[in-house]
């Protein structure tokens, strides 16, 4: 006899504050928000898993209790490789991270113009990169005659002129 599956959950969307910190379990320092009132904070769940000791001190208390927090933690579940983690650094001072949300049409088309190896803030940076536009592709495009030229090169010695003789007046008046 086959089964029916289960009815699937309807998820609720989650809105989180500007600011969430991470918070270091082993170091008390990280613990800033005796002064301020955070409704969030996250915790990695890998430091629990890799410190016994802890794991079973904060089983002891609870988590809140442990950390002396009132609001909602957020277990992260995100791996965190040192590796990559010291290679941000070590060329930027800091690397921000933002959410945001997009249409699914936009999601595809974006999966379409990502490359294999890429990940989307590459993508993104490749997107809006803005590379200076060679001019040189523009030499011989205006096809003027010579009485055009005369008259623009005439026009551009008397502006200049014009901008020496203001520029000597204005330097005059200042030493007066």
């Amino acid at each position: 006899m086959i089964e029916a599956m289960p009815k699937l959950k309807v998820r609720t969307k989650v809105e989180f504050p500007r600011f969430v910190p991470v918070v270091r379990l082993t170091d008390e320092r990280s613990w800033f928000w005796g002064d301020l009132s955070l409704p969030w904070i996250v915790v990695r769940l890998a430091e629990l898993v890799k410190d016994k000791a802890l794991m079973l001190k904060i089983s002891s208390c609870g988590l809140h209790d442990f950390l002396n927090f009132d609001g909602k933690i957020l277990l992260s579940t995100v791996p965190f490789n040192r590796a990559k983690f010291k290679y941000m650094f070590k060329h930027k001072e800091t690397m921000g991270f933002k959410t945001i949300t997009i249409k699914d049409e936009v999601y595809r088309d974006l999966l379409k113009l990502k490359r294999k190896d890429e990940s989307f803030s590459e993508l993104f940076e490749r997107l809006t990169k803005r590379e200076k536009p060679d001019l040189m592709r523009f030499a011989g495009a205006w096809k003027m005659s010579d009485d055009e030229w005369k008259r623009i090169e005439k026009t551009l010695k008397e502006r200049r002129r014009s901008a020496d003789e203001n520029f000597e007046e204005r330097v005059k008046r200042l030493f007066e």
